[in-house]
């Protein structure tokens, strides 16, 4: 799902997309926006990333689902996966 939003000011100009890190990338290297924010800035050949903050965060499943066996996950491979972001 991608939502956008379009601001005009006379001195600027902002269109807020906001969708997937994959998304993001794709729009980045075709030159259809200038920079972009990612929650997973691993693995994105061609582009430089800068990190500039560290978020604490945690995956919740059941005991039972197939990722709660690994010692840890990243956030591309819980993407496929049904989940919610809380705010």
């Amino acid at each position: 799902m991608r939502l956008r939003m379009h601001v005009n000011i006379e001195w600027l100009r902002l269109e807020l997309t906001v969708d997937n890190s994959h998304a993001i990338s794709q729009l980045i290297r075709q030159s259809a926006i200038d920079f972009g924010l990612i929650l997973d800035p691993a693995g994105q050949s061609g582009l430089d990333v800068l990190a500039f903050a560290e978020l604490d965060m945690g995956i919740v499943m059941a005991p039972d689902h197939p990722l709660s066996q690994c010692d840890a996950l990243s956030l591309s491979q819980v993407g496929q996966e049904r989940h919610i972001i809380s705010r």
